[in-house]
């Protein structure tokens, strides 16, 4: 399961055996966050960090429980509409604006799983918030080239797709 949560939206794709099977998109990402919290990257960044004046940590925080509940709603009818004829998979891959990729991940640590997807499924084990490091030794630069995440996730795919079209899968 990758999230897309950098910018407008969150994407939601099921990718089983190495291809996407399900996609899905609604109108809440990172800039929802900031938004509704009426904040920057850094004040927030100094929020998750623990490093912000403690009465406005309190009201940060209520609006984050509120902000919280109505992405996970969202979230929730995702999955319904994603997970269909296959197994809710128990790792997470968040792509997005790093300063707020750690407070999704706690946020879908503590996601309430609609009982009908959750035959078997113990939750969610591992979030993976992906960054450059992660997908470098899969793709090749030239010297100075910028490395983007979202085009090294297409390039792999696309050569996943070029291998299995040339095999005549």
């Amino acid at each position: 399961l990758v999230l897309d949560i950098g910018g407008e939206t969150t994407e939601v794709s099921l990718i089983w055996q190495g291809l996407l099977k399900e996609s899905f998109s609604y109108p809440l990402g990172c800039n929802f966050v900031i938004r509704r919290t009426g904040q920057d990257y850094s004040s927030l960044k100094l929020y998750l960090g623990n490093q912000y004046h403690p009465p406005a940590a309190a009201r940060l925080t209520a609006v984050l429980d509120q902000t919280r509940a109505e992405w996970l709603q969202s979230f929730g009818q995702a999955l319904d509409n994603v997970v269909v004829d296959a197994l809710l998979p128990q790792i997470i891959y968040l792509i997005g604006d790093q300063p707020l990729m750690p407070l999704f991940a706690d946020w879908l640590k503590k996601a309430e799983i609609n009982p009908d997807l959750k035959v078997g499924h113990q939750g969610f084990q591992q979030i993976i918030i992906l960054n450059e490091g992660h997908l470098t030794h899969f793709c090749e630069y030239v010297a100075g080239a910028r490395r983007d995440l979202s085009l090294m996730i297409e390039s792999i795919f696309h050569d996943r797709l070029e291998d299995t079209y040339v095999a005549g899968h």
